[in-house]
C-alpha cells in the first residue's frame, strides 16, 4: 500500500513497479485477477501523469502478458475519453447553436417588426395627408 501513498510521486511509482506487479502472474491465473490489474491500471492511468509509452515498458518488463493487457486496457480507456469528448463537445456545439440561432432569430423578428411599424406608421401618416 505504500505504492498507493506515493501516488504522486512518479518518479517513485516508476521504479517500484515492478516490485509492485512482482507477482502479476498470480494475478492473470483468474478472471477477477485480470479484472483487478486493469482496475490498478485505470487507476495508475488516471490518477498520474505518466507517459503511456513509460506504463508499457515497465509492464512489458514485468511479463509479455501484463504489457498486452496494459496495452488492451490503457486502449479501451483512451477510446471511451475520447467517445465522452466527442459526445460532450456535440452536446456544447449543440447548445450554443442553439443560443446563436434564438439570437438571430429574436434580431430579425425584432427587424421585421420594427419595419411593419415603420411601414404602418407611414401607411396612416399617408392615407390622414400628413406626408
Amino acid at each position: 500500500m505504500a505504492f498507493f501513498r506515493k501516488i504522486f510521486i512518479e518518479k517513485e511509482i516508476v521504479s517500484n513497479m515492478n516490485k509492485f506487479f512482482s507477482e502479476v502472474k498470480e494475478l492473470f491465473k483468474t478472471e477477477k485477477g485480470k479484472k483487478f490489474f486493469s482496475q490498478i491500471v485505470a487507476y495508475l492511468f488516471y490518477t498520474t501523469k505518466i507517459k503511456t509509452h513509460i506504463f508499457s515498458e515497465k509492464m512489458s518488463e514485468i511479463s509479455e502478458e501484463a504489457g498486452k493487457k496494459f496495452i488492451s486496457t490503457a486502449d479501451r480507456l483512451i477510446s471511451k475519453g475520447m467517445k465522452k469528448g466527442k459526445k460532450e463537445g456535440l452536446k456544447e456545439g449543440m447548445e450554443k447553436g442553439m443560443e446563436k440561432g434564438m439570437e438571430k432569430g429574436m434580431e430579425k423578428g425584432m427587424e421585421k417588426g420594427i419595419a411593419k411599424t415603420v411601414e404602418i406608421t407611414v401607411f396612416n401618416l399617408i392615407k390622414k395627408g400628413l406626408d
